[in-house]
């Protein structure tokens, strides 16, 4: 590396701008095409591929899978949510709010581990081609664990599994499952505390309470007239059109500006009804920002115990054993790992 150091920064650029130029033409490009490029624009570039892979990577660049959400996610709109809650997140952490981190994830009953030591005359698993009936795990954890009592799983056509829940995740089952299990069990195992629950905007999250959803530009005029009612929002005067004498009520367009102004003025937010049921449990509410489930350590939580299930699932056939399976790996998932899961989540925040 130690001749890139007479690289000069002019050159630097231009390999840059051939990645970026080779990206934007709707081309991810090759060592290889960057390369030869480079030596198009260069002729007298004194170095090699390993040598330009070497110097690629003292520039930050690396070949990987490619994010194809990272257009969305440095749009304005996600930049301001990610303010956002890194704002409230903090503010919550100084008020010494235990942060719960919940979610969902699933697995599929079939999903075996499919390589491993043989001499080609014996199966390892019982594997079946394919994916199986799907399993919805829910559950919330903390930096010291998994909350106690909070592993919900359902499951569609697996009766004969230990499951809670023998039909897909609702709305419903979900805000049941808050309001019967999580919050309960939170008390018992942190009496007293202030919690603050994290938490996406999956749909099973979001129902808005009845009237408080924000018109859009093709709300009806109804759906604008109650909810300006609602809030106090007078309506504007009715207007007389250009060759007519007689004023006529006023436009949607007129209305729907009305809600625009009165919502950005007074910040009226849309409310949840999970958030509401959290709020009168005494916890408050920490909705992630879009695309970043990287802020969420139970993803990493999830992501050890699929791989714990994985390896030992041998009677995939059995959907019931795939599920007492489950139950029994969740134990594993220890306080030292979620430590370090906290730890991983703080640093993406931190980047």
């Amino acid at each position: 590396m130690e001749a890139f150091s007479e690289l000069d920064s002019f050159i630097q650029d231009s390999i840059e701008r051939i990645i970026v130029r080779q990206d934007q033409s709707g081309i991810s490009p090759t060592l290889k095409e960057i390369y030869e490029a480079v030596r198009h624009a260069h002729p007298h570039f004194p170095y090699g591929k390993s040598h330009l892979h070497l110097k690629l990577r003292a520039m930050g660049y690396a070949y990987k899978t490619l994010d194809h959400r990272m257009d969305v996610k440095n749009s304005e709109r996600i930049r301001r949510r990610r303010v956002e809650y890194m704002s409230r997140i903090a503010r919550l952490r100084t008020e010494v709010y235990r942060i719960v981190y919940l979610h969902e994830t699933w697995y599929d009953s079939h999903d075996v581990k499919r390589k491993g030591f043989t001499n080609g005359r014996h199966s390892l698993t019982n594997a079946a081609p394919s994916r199986g009936k799907r399993i919805i795990i829910l559950h919330a954890g903390t930096e010291e664990g998994f909350v106690d009592g909070c592993l919900y799983l359902a499951t569609k056509n697996m009766k004969d599994a230990m499951a809670d829940y023998h039909e897909n995740m609702t709305v419903e089952v979900f805000e049941r499952w808050l309001r019967d299990t999580l919050l309960p069990n939170l008390e018992r195992q942190f009496p007293g505390e202030r919690c603050a629950i994290l938490l996406d905007n999956a749909s099973y999250h979001s129902r808005l309470v009845e009237g408080s959803k924000i018109p859009t530009q093709r709300s009806t005029r109804a759906v604008m007239r109650a909810f300006m009612a609602t809030h106090g929002i007078p309506e504007p005067p009715p207007c007389v059109p250009p060759g007519r004498r007689q004023p006529r009520p006023p436009t949607n367009a007129m209305l729907f500006e009305a809600i625009r102004t009165a919502v950005r003025e007074r910040d009226i937010q849309q409310s949840y009804v999970v958030d509401e049921i959290i709020a009168g449990a005494g916890h408050a509410v920490a909705r992630l920002p879009p695309y970043h489930c990287e802020f969420n350590p139970i993803e990493h939580a999830w992501s050890v115990l699929k791989r714990m299930v994985h390896k030992r699932n041998r009677t995939p056939k059995l959907g019931a054993s795939v599920v007492i399976l489950i139950r029994r790996v969740e134990r594993w998932v220890l306080p030292e790992h979620w430590r370090g899961f906290c730890r991983k989540s703080r640093r993406a925040e931190e980047a």
